[in-house]
């Protein structure tokens, strides 16, 4: 802080220059908030964008189950391993990967909105030569960090952590188990109804005829139509509800790290203004003070030339 004016002239000149200062703080201050404001608002694009990845992988887990799960390929369903390749290669496999581009895209636009913001507040003071500007000036320049390694490694963890809590592995092996089952739930149901047919005609002629290609053929054909659409339901419905478990925790946990980024972000640039707006405060109190007590003296009636003041009283000669 630079030594206390010594006329009331000075003090006013030196008060309007800090009032210009308080304006420009003050103006700072308003556009950090609204930075805040605009950072929270474009958020929920983020956010929809990790959804919308979501339900492109559940769509495509729908699209498997329509194309695989069918009476057609029940030969196929026995394969569990094979099934639960296709399905981890067509569903899951892209997964991880999108998300890995969304958090890119997220650190990017973070870090260029702060940018925005930092050179927003240096066009402002660019030509401004008085000692609060250029305190700003200077820590916008040295404190500015471009880290996008960090950002990117922070939010990838974050997908990655619920990545793993989903468990692709086994998501892709319980489908594999569940399209052997309702393949073998079919084969067992045909032969079961085969059989008791059967057993309720009891002639050999009959049941010769029951035991042929074609009577088998039919049989297993009705108990597919029923098992493999029971089955694709509720693949549908397992696969609904885990990536709905796995939205509800990936866009939780996302949310929760953004607007602690945020937060960082705003509250750095924050600090920058506020260290020297605090010191223009300091000084314009201490001024104040000054200024008041130097026109208390001015207002003091003045005591004529020659007067003798109450403690001056002249004695009295003997």
């Amino acid at each position: 802080m630079s030594s206390v004016p010594a006329s009331l002239a000075d003090i006013d000149k030196r008060l309007s220059e800090l009032a210009a200062d308080q304006e420009l703080g003050s103006r700072f201050e308003a556009q950090l908030a609204e930075y805040g404001k605009k950072l929270t608002a474009e958020l929920g694009a983020h956010l929809t964008d990790l959804d919308l990845t979501l339900h492109r992988m559940e769509g495509c887990g729908h699209a498997f189950f329509d194309e695989t799960l069918t009476i057609s390929h029940m030969i196929e369903l026995f394969d569990q391993k094979s099934i639960g390749e296709e399905y981890d290669g067509f569903v899951l496999a892209d997964t991880a990967n999108e998300l890995d581009r969304r958090v890119e895209d997220f650190a990017d636009w973070l870090l260029a909105s702060e940018m925005e913001c930092w050179q927003s507040l240096q066009a402002q003071i660019q030509d401004d030569r008085s000692p609060f500007a250029t305190s700003i000036n200077e820590r916008l320049d040295k404190q500015f960090d471009y880290d996008r390694s960090r950002l990117f490694a922070v939010f990838h963890r974050t997908t990655r952590d619920a990545v793993e809590i989903f468990d692709a592995g086994s998501e892709s092996k319980q489908v594999g188990e569940a399209a052997r089952n309702a393949a073998t739930s079919a084969v067992f149901l045909g032969i079961a109804a085969i059989v008791t047919l059967g057993t309720a005609l009891s002639s050999d002629a009959a049941t010769q005829g029951l035991a042929s290609p074609a009577a088998i053929a039919f049989g297993l054909g009705a108990a597919a139509a029923c098992v493999i659409p029971y089955a694709r339901r509720r693949s549908k419905k397992m696969l609904h509800r885990r990536v709905g478990a796995f939205r509800e925790h990936l866009l939780r946990d996302f949310r929760r790290q953004a607007e602690k980024e945020i937060l960082a972000s705003t509250t750095k640039i924050q600090e920058i203004i506020e260290s020297p707006l605090q010191t223009v405060r300091e000084e314009q109190g201490v001024l104040a003070a000054r200024r008041e007590e130097l026109a208390r003296l001015d207002d003091r009636p003045a005591t004529p030339r020659g007067a003798l003041e109450p403690n001056d009283v002249e004695p009295e000669r003997p």
